[in-house]
């Protein structure tokens, strides 16, 4: 399946964020979270699960418009809260490594 970027899903570093509560965007629980995760860690993580993505580091986060941290746009394979919950295994085994 291509990606189609008007319908992918939008992952922003901000959501893998241990430092940020949910209500400042965290959208993974905290032992899925790291500390400054990048688009880059997003996409390793997207790749290992074979899920095609496009990085877009120009883009900054609504509520965080001020740092420009990018974003990652993934092919809908699967519900968006299953798709966190998989990037968040990823990305720690990643950080852990």
């Amino acid at each position: 399946m291509a990606l189609d970027e008007d319908t992918a899903w939008v992952l922003w570093p901000e959501y893998f964020d241990i430092k940020r509560s949910r209500d400042q965007g965290r959208k993974v629980n905290k032992n899925l979270a790291i500390s400054e995760p990048t688009v880059e860690v997003i996409s390793k993580a997207l790749e290992k699960l074979g899920i095609e993505h496009k990085v877009e580091t120009e883009k900054s986060y609504p509520s965080n418009w001020h740092g420009h941290n990018g974003r990652v746009l993934a092919e809908k394979t699967m519900k968006k809260s299953e798709l966190l919950a998989k990037i968040g295994q990823e990305i720690s085994k990643i950080h852990l490594s």
